[in-house]
């Protein structure tokens, strides 16, 4: 147990310390799925070589801004002290994956599809991880 605050009264108020206003994780939760849902989903199926340059464009760069969206969008919340640290690197974990969906983008657009599937592969790792973090915080929709 952590000791978070003496009311007036004296009474000492003491949560895990992994506890979580409800509204905090309920608004990064809200951003989470608003946010991530705008990611465009390429065709069911279809081998991450085999799409078009405007298939993957249109994962690739969604994919980007939404990571990259979302990190801005959570770091303008406030999480309990207790969490700081946790959150502020599922931030960076978001933050790493929207730049390396940028860098797999890129190289798809150079042609190079090997290269391409081993940058997106990375970023898909990194937003797990954030993800992994944010089901830890139990922040809903941040960690499925």
């Amino acid at each position: 147990m952590k000791i978070l605050a003496v009311g007036l009264s004296g009474l000492v108020l003491a949560l895990p310390a992994t506890a979580s206003t409800p509204s905090f994780r309920q608004q990064a939760s809200r951003l989470c799925e608003a946010t991530l849902n705008q990611i465009k989903q390429p065709p069911a199926g279809k081998p991450f070589k085999a799409l078009t340059q405007r298939e993957a464009d249109a994962f690739l760069r969604s994919a980007s801004d939404a990571f990259a969206t979302l990190s801005l969008r959570l770091n303008r919340l406030t999480p309990p002290v207790a969490q700081r640290l946790a959150y502020t690197t599922m931030l960076s974990d978001f933050r790493t994956s929207s730049s390396a969906f940028a860098q797999a983008r890129a190289s798809f657009d150079l042609g190079d599809k090997t290269k391409a599937l081993q940058r997106a592969t990375a970023a898909a790792r990194w937003a797990g991880k954030g993800a992994a973090v944010g089901k830890a915080l139990e922040l809903g929709q941040c960690g499925p």
